[in-house]
C-alpha cells in the first residue's frame, strides 16, 4: 500500500515537472529581447521576437501574441520596406480568430497601422482621385477616402465591445502597453 502511494506520488511529480518544463518563460524571453534592443542588435531582437510569437500562437496566448506582433512590426520596419503591409496582414488574420477585448485591441492596432501607412505614403495617396465602387484589395491603390473609411470603421468596431471593455481589468493587458521603445504606446 505504501509503495503504491509512493509510486503515485512519483508519477504525479514527474507529470507536474513535465508540464512545468513545457511552459514558455515569456518574462525571460522579453528580457533577452530588451537586452538585444538596448545593444542595438535589432535583427537579433527581431528573430527572438518571431520565436516568441510562434510560441505564443502555439499556446494561444493572445496577450503575448499581440505584444509580439507589435514588437515584430517595430523591429521589422527597420529592415523591410513592406513591414507595414505584412503586419496588417498578420493582424487581420488574427482579427478573424479573436473576439471581445482581443478583437478591440487588434482593431485599434490595425487602425494605427493603416494610419501609419497613409501618413508614410500620403504624398502619393493624396494625388489619387477617389474612386467609387469596391475598394481595391491591395492598399497600394487605395485613395485617401478608402483609408479614412477603413480607419473609422476599425475604430468604431473596436468600441463595439464597450461594456466588456469597461468590465475587463486592464491588469491582464498591461504588458501590451509597455513604456519601452517598441511597445503599444509607440506603436
Amino acid at each position: 500500500m505504501r509503495s503504491q502511494k509512493l509510486a503515485s506520488l512519483l508519477i504525479a511529480l514527474f507529470i507536474i515537472s513535465l508540464l512545468n518544463a513545457q511552459n514558455f518563460n515569456y518574462t525571460a524571453k522579453w528580457k533577452e529581447i530588451e537586452s538585444l534592443n538596448k545593444k542595438g542588435l535589432y535583427d537579433q531582437a527581431l528573430k527572438q521576437t518571431k520565436s516568441l510569437l510562434e510560441e505564443a500562437q502555439k499556446e494561444q496566448n493572445s496577450v503575448q501574441t499581440i505584444k509580439a506582433l507589435i514588437h515584430q512590426f517595430n523591429y521589422s520596419s527597420a529592415f523591410e520596406d513592406d513591414a507595414v503591409v505584412k503586419s496588417i496582414e498578420q493582424l487581420e488574420s488574427l482579427q478573424e480568430k479573436e473576439n471581445g477585448v482581443e478583437q478591440a485591441l487588434i482593431n485599434a492596432a490595425l487602425s494605427d497601422l493603416y494610419l501609419f501607412y497613409y501618413q508614410k505614403n500620403s504624398w502619393q495617396i493624396n494625388q489619387r482621385k477617389d474612386i467609387s465602387g469596391a475598394r481595391p484589395s491591395d492598399i497600394a491603390y487605395w485613395s485617401k477616402k478608402h483609408f479614412k473609411t477603413k480607419i473609422e470603421r476599425l475604430l468604431e468596431s473596436s468600441l463595439n465591445y464597450e461594456k466588456l471593455l469597461k468590465e475587463t481589468s486592464s491588469v491582464y493587458w498591461k504588458e501590451i502597453f509597455s513604456k519601452d521603445s517598441t511597445g503599444f504606446e509607440v506603436f
